[in-house]
């Protein structure tokens, strides 16, 4: 091995990388975030106008490896939140370079990590002990706030959940024949579980499986046998020489299929997905989801029978949307045959059985739509776009854990309140490390919206507008950029989720106790 392929001991190239895409994204953070202006892979389109800190993220490269390196650190934290969260992912770059701009490596050890985790621990339950349930009123400020302030755009994705419920999925897509954006209602059966691995992913910006005109695959079966083997293998070409795309639904998990599935994207680039029947259910009850998949999809669920392989009859769906949690099956016209079991299934007397019937009927009812967006330019359309989708991610995310007041406000009031000792000196560090972390949202906000000594803290405290002294002191007031005032951020609806705040600040905590316990970077030698 050359030794211009070994670098040791020198982290200043990873962790420039790493905090150029920390502050490249932090700019988008607020209403009062800035653009980025993006070039386009295709080079007879103009750039694209994005606000949004994950679709910034993905965009940064260096051509020297060990920057990239750390940039790609960066990304794949982002990843993470957007795919357990759906939001926070500029947050999320915040925290991160907090930690690491705020102590040196050389203070870093197994002590520090201690007291940075009790910290995380405290600040994630006090989130927790001052989060308000959701109301609907309180997700349409929230839809509105996400969507940059834009009220018809939070009004829309309100419009569409009160059509199919908040459990249901709600997609976007652009319509560049218009410039009108619709609620349009669609059938759609919704699985609770996700894609087996991210690997499958094929829509970075909204970390989702996505695909149209879907082969549906059932598998009653965890076994692997030849003759899935050999339909893998075959051609599966459309009438326009594009590649099907396919997802698979399996009784139970089979690493080798996951893999050869995985191998098949990666050098065939098969568009393809798998799913797992959701954990914790019964044998019957898998295979009950798959034959309900197949009959929505007008398939056959595959079995072999006394070991012998049967022929694989697949169903077809309009389109397929895979995220971590759940799947969506869409057509447009439900069979005959479907209606008929849904009426079948709701005669049934059994209160044995009541629960396990209602969640068939559910699911072969199921609904979802689309907000299908229009507007003057395309990139009119892909800011519009770009903005519901935070809206929707935010709305979803609000539910589960509740929301506090946002713009960082809650974060500062929170930092206020950890006031615990240590015995151990580096333990101390770790945990006035988060104390000093968590206030770094607020003052990205206040950098944001280029207001006065926001880049010093002691000089914002103290002077003229005391932005942050009023959140510290008493929970729920909090900056409004818009206004350039302190004011009650719950009655303007300015809000956070506690779910995706929580991720984010985890997430980043993560990532940046890697990079300080990373001492040694290894590259493949250079190609001749």
């Amino acid at each position: 091995m050359q030794m211009e392929n070994l670098l040791i001991n020198d982290m200043k190239k990873l962790d420039a990388g790493f905090i150029a895409v920390c502050d490249a994204v932090s700019k988008t953070l607020s209403l009062e975030g800035r653009l980025a202006l993006m070039e386009n892979l295709n080079v007879n389109l103009p750039p694209n106008l994005t606000k949004d800190g994950y679709n910034v993220s993905q965009m940064i490269r260096f051509e020297d490896k060990f920057y990239n390196f750390g940039a790609l650190q960066a990304i794949s934290a982002t990843a993470r939140t957007l795919s357990l969260a759906g939001d926070n992912t500029t947050s999320t770059l915040v925290f991160a370079r907090g930690f690491l701009q705020n102590i040196k490596r050389k203070n870093f050890n197994k002590s520090v990590e201690r007291g940075i985790d009790l910290g995380v621990k405290e600040a994630v339950k006090l989130m927790k002990e001052l989060s308000t349930p959701v109301s609907r009123e309180i997700l349409e400020k929230i839809a509105i706030t996400s969507a940059n302030g834009d009220e018809d755009l939070g009004k829309k994705v309100l419009e569409a959940y009160d059509q199919v419920g908040y459990e249901s999925i709600v997609d976007v897509k652009s319509n560049s024949n218009s410039v009108e954006i619709q609620v349009i209602p669609q059938n759609g059966m919704k699985i609770d579980k996700g894609y087996s691995s991210p690997f499958f992913i094929n829509n970075n910006q909204k970390a989702v499986w996505e695909a149209s005109d879907v082969m549906i695959i059932g598998l009653e079966t965890w076994q692997y046998d030849d003759n899935i083997k050999d339909f893998l293998k075959s051609n599966r070409l459309k009438e326009d020489g594009s590649l099907q795309p396919i997802l698979f639904f399996m009784e139970k998990e089979n690493g080798d299929f996951r893999q050869t599935l995985l191998d098949l994207v990666e050098a065939h680039h098969l568009d393809c997905c798998l799913v797992i029947a959701p954990d914790g259910h019964s044998e019957i009850k898998n295979v009950t989801h798959i034959r309900d998949l197949a009959l929505y999809t007008d398939g056959t669920p595959y079995r072999p029978v006394n070991n012998q392989p049967q022929k694989l009859v697949s169903g077809f769906a309009d389109k397929v949307i895979v995220d971590h949690e759940k799947t969506l099956i869409i057509k447009s016209e439900i069979s005959q045959i479907v209606l008929d079991k849904i009426e079948e299934i709701k005669a049934i007397d059994s209160e044995k059985d009541a629960d396990f019937n209602r969640e068939r009927v559910q699911r072969l009812e199921g609904k979802s739509c689309i907000i299908s967006v229009g507007g003057f330019t395309d990139n009119d359309i892909n800011e519009k776009l770009d903005r519901l989708d935070d809206s929707l991610k935010a709305v979803k995310s609000a539910i589960p854990e509740g929301v506090i007041p946002g713009g960082g406000s809650a974060l500062v009031h929170i930092s206020n309140k950890m006031n615990k000792s240590f015995k151990n000196a580096s333990e101390q560090r770790g945990y006035d490390l988060v104390k000093k972390v968590i206030q770094e949202p607020a003052l990205q906000v206040l950098k944001n919206s280029k207001r006065e000594n926001a880049e010093n803290w002691f000089a914002t405290f103290l002077g003229k507008k005391q932005y942050l002294k009023q959140s510290r002191e008493k929970f729920g007031f909090g900056y409004n950029a818009r206004t350039d005032e302190v004011e009650d951020l719950f009655l303007v609806g300015i809000l956070d989720s506690v779910k995706a705040m929580r991720i984010a600040l985890e997430t980043a905590k993560e990532t940046a106790v890697k990079m300080l316990l990373t001492e040694v970077v290894i590259t493949l030698p250079k190609q001749k």
